[in-house]
């Protein structure tokens, strides 16, 4: 029997508080949360390398702001302070006998985002593929979801009716690249108007 990881995805962008995905034109910041899950439904081993991509769209998103806010395996979080590019570790025991190397480089001039979580053997540091070790176990209880977030600014002078839209990619290990469904955002810059036309006087006599 072949073992292999298996993941479903998602991505949430910007939404009002009502829930709507129209930006208002005052609105400055937005965010992105990349969700990922080792489905124990089609999963029948840990992930133990994933890989995060995202290629912003440069037209709508200013791409010197971008600014990772978090990573989160499991119930642990490793919290970020915008640092672009980096390489860092999360402790993930006694839980899974395992450290997640977790890096970002960021491509400012393209607008791409990849982010890379590799499971480390505690006791070398070294990259470790036993099937016990893998940083994302088959799901049970959110042990074996994840997400990455970041921050980012939308440029000025967006039109009225602009669409902003980001997915991005996932790999658990060998496996095949999984795209995350497309969230579109949509500028609202016109203030609604409203006016009575016509105004009609009636009397109530009895």
């Amino acid at each position: 029997e072949i073992l292999t990881p298996g993941d479903p995805n998602d991505i949430i962008g910007f939404k009002s508080v009502a829930g709507s995905k129209y930006v208002p034109s005052d609105i400055e910041d937005t965010h992105y949360t990349i969700r990922f899950e080792n489905d124990p439904e089609i999963a029948t081993t840990s992930a133990h390398v994933i890989t995060v991509r995202d290629t912003l769209d440069g037209r709508c998103l200013d791409l010197s702001t971008f600014s990772p806010t978090s990573v989160c395996i499991g119930d642990r979080m490793l919290e970020l302070n915008g640092e672009k590019s980096f390489t860092k570790t999360l402790d993930m025991r006694t839980h899974i006998n395992a450290i997640a190397e977790v890096s970002l480089n960021y491509d400012e001039a393209q607008g791409i985002a990849v982010w890379t979580i590799r499971s480390l053997d505690p006791m070398t540091m070294e990259e470790t593929w036993d099937y016990m070790q893998g940083v994302l176990p088959v799901n049970s209880n959110g042990e074996g979801e994840g997400a990455i977030s970041f921050d980012i600014k939308l440029r000025e002078g967006l039109a009225d009716g602009t669409k902003i839209s980001n997915r991005a990619s996932i790999v658990f290990d060998n496996e095949d690249a999984i795209m995350t469904p497309i969230w579109t955002n949509i500028v609202d810059g016109v203030c609604p108007e409203s006016r009575v036309n016509d105004v009609a006087l009636k009397t109530d006599s009895v």
